[in-house]
């Protein structure tokens, strides 16, 4: 199986780079792009590189040094994208996308395109249809306020969180990727809409496993915002996510991000768990080369159920054993970073978080400890 990936990898890598004058270099973000005739095919990627000190990092208590597997803003991938022209103003489209641990070269799940595998149709009259492992549909609508590392407005394009750090739990929140899903989105001038939806692929319940998802948002002059519902069957039980939120555009130097989570599920014998989270964030970019961001989250935790290792389980998870008891209390983390950009490709980057719990069951990642306090330096080198 790993001699088949490596041809496979060769032969795209060999394709793309053997393209003589048809090939060129896009824009610095958008990966080195082949075209032909109405075809067109883009090889993209990033490396980021984390070195970070962490407070708790064991269960003794102890502090550690470690270069990252998974980096603080978001996991090294590579991947391909790609679109034929088929006339009026119809295009076919796909996404293939990998992750990988830059430490070791491993890859991070055991799914190839783990990260995205999925094709379909965009036009400007229909909208974008896309089919096969993609973002849940509420994590593209909330990517705007969820913190400030983000694009200010919504469009057509997937949009996500940061990666490993004490407030990446948002994400659980409202489905980091579904996999047998279907997403449609379209743009209304300054309203972006969409609807998704993840079959179950339970046999003789079709329901069970399925995700339906609906969001509305609005590109203003100067400000964005949206709003999003999620309702998940797990193992048989309900849970909903719905959010809200948008940023204000203060000047080109400023902006200011806020939003807010509401959860419920149920967990059968335990009863109904309610979560409330709360999100702000400002990033501040002066002329020059020198970005910087500040955070707040706070996670409000009501009758959370416990998993085997005496943690409250993720949201949209499915509770195991009632009788191991249940979470209650808040978790609050300050964040801030600052990231000089080199040149289009390259950043450099320190960041620092805090994470203190009202219980340690609340979060697995102070370790059985009530808080953890993380600093990182790290490189981003794009493709």
């Amino acid at each position: 199986m790993h001699i088949q990936k490596k041809i496979l990898l060769g032969s795209l890598v060999a394709s793309l780079f053997s393209v003589g004058a048809h090939a060129h270099e896009e824009k610095a973000k958008e990966g080195l792009t082949y075209n032909s005739g109405v075809n067109s095919v883009t090889l993209y990627g990033l490396f980021d590189l984390t070195v970070a000190r962490k407070t708790n990092a064991d269960t003794k208590g102890n502090s550690g040094v470690n270069l990252q597997d998974d980096p603080w803003f978001s996991a090294s991938r590579w991947g391909l994208k790609g679109q034929r022209d088929m006339g009026d103003g119809l295009s076919a489209i796909f996404k293939l996308e990998s992750e990988f641990a830059p430490t070791t070269g491993k890859e991070n799940d055991k799914a190839f395109f783990n990260r995205d595998a999925w094709a379909g149709f965009q036009s400007q009259d229909w909208g974008k249809l896309t089919v096969g492992r993609q973002n849940g549909l509420a994590r593209d609508f909330s990517s705007i306020y969820a913190d400030p590392y983000s694009k200010a407005q919504l469009d057509l394009e997937e949009g996500g969180y940061t990666n490993a750090n004490n407030f990446k739990q948002l994400v659980n929140y409202v489905g980091s990727r579904n996999d047998r899903s279907i997403v449609w989105k379209k743009e209304f001038g300054p309203v972006v809409a969409g609807l998704g939806y993840k079959f179950g692929g339970v046999a003789g319940d079709i329901n069970q496993g399925s995700v339906r998802s609906a969001a509305l948002a609005y590109n203003g002059n100067g400000f964005s915002t949206s709003t999003s519902f999620t309702k998940a069957n797990v193992a048989g039980l309900m849970h909903s996510t719905g959010t809200i939120g948008g940023n204000l555009q203060v000047n080109p130097l400023l902006r200011l991000n806020a939003g807010y989570f509401a959860f419920n599920a149920d967990q059968g014998a335990l009863g109904q768990r309610k979560d409330d989270v709360y999100t702000l964030s400002a990033n501040f970019t002066p002329k020059g080369k020198v970005g910087y961001a500040l955070g707040y989250q706070v996670t409000d935790v009501s009758n959370a159920a416990l998993n085997a290792s005496g943690v409250a389980f993720n949201p949209m998870q499915a509770v195991s054993d009632p009788a191991l008891g249940r979470a209650n209390g808040k978790s609050k983390t300050h964040y801030a970073s600052a990231i000089y950009s080199y040149d289009k490709l390259t950043d450099f980057y320190v960041a620092a978080d805090h994470l203190k719990l009202d219980q340690a069951s609340l979060s697995s990642a102070a370790n059985g400890q009530t808080s953890q306090t993380e600093l990182a330096v790290g490189v981003r080198l794009k493709f």
